[in-house]
Order: structure tokens, then C-alpha cells, then sequence
């Protein structure tokens, strides 16, 4: 099992802001934050849990979860794949702000370098410096810091180790494997402080396993790839309420549950989470439970940028200032709600994805605006136009009958670009070797342009 240990790093000009008073989840009793656990399940689509209406019991524990947490029936995705996603989840901003539009990925090109004995190296973009990350703020608050990654792309090179405490990277490890590293950690934790967790668990992403018990064939050209797709989620499930009791976090804790982005499996002929800003990889998991969360269903469109401050709240912290996200928690407040869900349905929400030559060559970004949902390919110039709520797996593009409301989008769109880039970070080289080559290849980072 790959591993790589990544130290504190310093958090800079946060100011410390000490969790005293009657905070949203502040434990009256003790004068103690609730604990907060974030789980991104990557590649994760909705549509494939019993949550969200699928058929099929792929995930009980996130149903009962669910059933007595808040959920997001419409959450969207930042991008299509995951390093402009989980920039945005832990930033709060969208990718054109943090400005992490590529990942760790290897074309042939560097693919034949390291294979003829020369040095070859990876462009990575660094998260920005000047907007903390979650685990920077939560550290910055008094929290001790945790964080089990198994994607190759949360790392500490890009900054993603930036304000834990104890930060590991398990490229090839499963979530049972992810459980053991984060039981270790927190064996040797301080009890006087609230803890912050982030696991990042890689069961659903390609190649996918066929995990038994829950795996069987189907038919079909793509039947089996999806019911070993379906087995890996099941196996997360089953490792998350072990962790769930293991750990205590029923427990005054606050628990984010969430995806990067979804997967295709022959959906207008999208087959993975390639260059597309189609429903099926544009929409993600999204649900809060624990302390200070008021159970219901949200149908209103909301975004990844949003878990920020939405955890902040929960964890009674101020409220951070220059985010594109804000807070979900008026969506759940039934006083409150009507005058809400009227706000999120006139606030834009946006999306990027950058696919590179030799092979493609796109730019794509999206605009949600209430029910409608602009995507527009840079390179070629064509838009495609849809009401979601009509039309919810996109299959009727409208932009030809409808120019004005594809005007009054991209403007949208062209206005939050020119906002620019949020602050520093700018891009460092990751040393590629043979193992790092293998497991991206693996899952499907590496041949081509590299850019999956």
C-alpha cells in the first residue's frame, strides 16, 4: 500500500478563533464544538443509491443516514472530475477562483520519458494560499486535524495537507484499509479537543472491483462494469458503519457526505467521467447529519462551494467572507425556507471542465440558473440549453428556441470569470516513477493526453 506522509504545515495569517459560547453545535454542557467528519465518496452519482430512488440497495447505511440527516436532492458538482471538484469542497470557491483546472495525469508523452531512463516530471496546480482550507480553519479553531486520502490527486505537493495534523495519502488502499490509518490516528489523539476528519475513499472510481458479496454479472455491453460499480459501493458502505460505530461520530458530530462527480455508463453515450458536463457526472451526493442538523429533503439546486460555510455554521464558527459558497442551513429551517428556496433559485451556480490535446481538445463550462442549465463548449462554440426540471437527464436541448436565456447565462458565466483567480498557489512538479505511473494508469489518468 502506497503511502506518503505529509507534515503540519504552517497556517499562515489565520487568526485562531477559540469555539466559546453557544455556537449552532456548541455542546452546552461541556463548552465543547461538535466533532466534524467530511467523507467524499469519489465518482459517487446519486441516481446509483437507494437515497436518491435507485432500485437497487446498494447503500443502507447512507439511506439511514439520509432518513435522519438533511439531503440535497440536486447538488452540483464543480467539474467533472476531481481536482477542480475537492478544490472547490475544501475552498468554498469555484474553479476558475482556486484555479486547480488539472490534476496529477501523464500523457505518452512523459509516460515514454520515464520509460527511456530520463527524468520526468508532472505539472501540478497548488490550491491557492490565501483562502484557508477547511482543515486550516478547523485547525485555526482549535480542532485537531485529520486527514486519509486514497486519490492520487489529494496531495500534499498540491496543498491539500495544508492545516491538518496528521495527513496520509494511500493511493491504492480500500476503505477498510483507510479505517485501520485513521483508527491509528486517533488512538493517539488529544480528548480535550474537537476533532476534523477528512477521508477520501476511491471504492466506486475505475478499476472497478467486484466485490463480493454484493457483486453479480448483468448483461450487457456495460452490465458488469456497473454491478462491479454497485459492489463498490456497497463495500464503502459497509466500511462507513463500521466507522460510524467504531468511531463514535453518532456522537455529538456533525458528518458531510458527499461525491466529486458522477460516472457514466452509456448515458448519451458517456462512458466514465471524460471531458462532460452532462447530468450524470455534473450532479453529487450531498448530506449532512449530526449536531445542529434539521432532518428534511432539499430540492433546490446547490453546489459543491457551498460545504464551507455550511460546516462553519454547524461548528458555530464565524462566517468566512470573499467565498462563492454560503450557508445551506436556511434551506432546512422550515420558518425560513420559502424565502430560501427563492434566493438559491436566482443565484447562479457554475461549473468547468478542461480536457487538453493531443487527443480532445475542450473547454467546457456550465451555468445553473432555477431550472435552467447552460453548457457551452469553448473550443467549438456550441451551447446546449436545458430545463432540468422538465428535462432532468438533458436530453432535449432548447438553446435554438430560446436565445435569450442562453444570452442572460453566458453573461452570467462571463462575469464570474472575470473575477479571476482567488489567490496564490501556482504550479510545482510532481517527480513521476514507475509505481505512481501504474496506478494512474489504473485509473485511467495516464495514456492519451493523460487527462481522464
Amino acid at each position: 500500500m502506497s503511502s506518503v506522509r505529509s507534515p503540519l504545515l504552517a497556517v499562515g495569517t489565520i487568526v485562531s478563533v477559540l469555539l466559546v459560547g453557544a455556537g449552532c453545535g456548541h455542546d452546552e454542557r461541556s463548552g465543547r464544538p461538535p466533532d466534524v467528519v467530511v467523507v467524499m465518496l469519489d465518482t459517487l452519482r446519486p441516481d446509483h443509491l437507494e437515497l436518491f430512488g435507485y432500485e437497487r440497495d446498494t447503500a443502507p447505511f447512507l439511506a439511514e443516514l439520509g432518513a435522519r440527516g438533511l439531503v440535497f436532492e440536486r447538488a452540483l458538482s464543480t467539474s467533472g472530475w476531481t481536482p477542480p471538484a475537492t478544490a472547490s469542497l475544501v475552498t468554498g470557491l469555484y474553479p476558475e477562483r482556486h484555479g486547480v483546472l488539472s490534476g496529477v495525469a501523464a500523457d505518452d508523452h512523459v509516460a515514454e520519458l520515464l520509460k527511456s531512463g530520463a527524468p520526468a516530471a508532472i505539472p501540478v496546480v497548488k490550491l491557492p494560499t490565501e483562502y484557508p482550507t477547511l482543515a486550516e480553519r478547523f485547525h485555526a479553531a482549535g480542532y485537531a486535524t485529520y486527514g486519509v486520502v486514497a486519490n492520487v490527486h489529494i496531495n500534499s505537493i498540491a496543498g491539500h495537507a495544508r492545516g491538518f495534523d496528521r495527513f496520509e495519502q494511500h493511493r491504492d488502499a480500500d476503505a477498510r484499509q483507510l479505517a485501520e490509518v485513521l483508527a491509528g490516528f486517533l488512538a493517539d489523539a488529544d480528548d480535550e479537543r474537537p476533532r476534523f476528519v477528512y477521508l477520501h475513499l476511491m471504492d466506486m472510481h475505475q478499476p472497478y472491483h467486484q466485490r463480493a458479496p454484493w457483486y453479480a454479472p448483468r448483461p450487457g455491453p456495460l452490465g458488469n462494469h456497473e454491478a462491479a460499480y454497485d459492489s463498490g459501493i456497497s463495500f464503502a458502505d459497509e466500511a462507513l458503519r463500521g466507522m460510524y460505530e467504531r468511531f463514535g461520530w453518532a456522537d455529538h458530530t456533525v458528518m458531510c457526505v458527499v461525491s466529486d462527480h458522477g460516472e457514466g455508463f452509456g448515458e448519451g453515450g458517456l462512458v466514465g467521467h471524460g471531458p462532460s458536463l452532462s447530468w450524470v457526472v455534473n450532479r453529487c451526493v450531498m448530506l449532512f447529519s449530526g449536531t445542529g442538523v434539521e432532518p428534511g429533503r432539499v430540492h433546490a439546486s446547490v453546489s459543491l462551494v457551498d460545504v464551507v460555510p455550511t460546516l462553519l455554521e454547524l461548528a458555530g464558527q464565524p462566517p468566512p467572507e470573499g467565498l462563492d459558497g454560503r450557508s445551506l442551513l436556511p434551506l432546512a429551517d422550515p420558518a425560513g425556507r420559502a424565502a430560501a428556496e427563492a434566493e438559491a433559485a436566482a443565484r447562479p451556480m457554475f461549473a468547468h471542465r478542461r480536457h487538453r490535446p493531443p487527443i480532445l481538445h475542450r473547454f467546457l463550462w456550465s451555468v445553473v440558473l432555477g431550472r435552467w442549465k447552460l453548457i457551452h463548449d469553448e473550443v467549438d462554440g456550441r451551447s446546449q440549453l436545458y430545463d432540468i426540471d422538465a428535462d432532468p437527464h438533458e436530453e432535449h436541448d432548447v438553446s435554438a428556441t430560446s436565445p435569450a436565456l442562453v444570452a442572460q447565462l453566458s453573461e452570467l458565466r462571463r462575469v464570474q470569470a472575470s473575477r479571476g483567480v482567488a489567490g496564490g498557489g501556482g504550479e510545482v512538479e510532481l517527480q513521476l516513477d514507475a509505481g505512481l505511473l501504474e496506478d494512474l494508469r489504473a485509473l485511467g489518468y495516464a495514456g492519451g493526453d493523460g487527462d481522464h
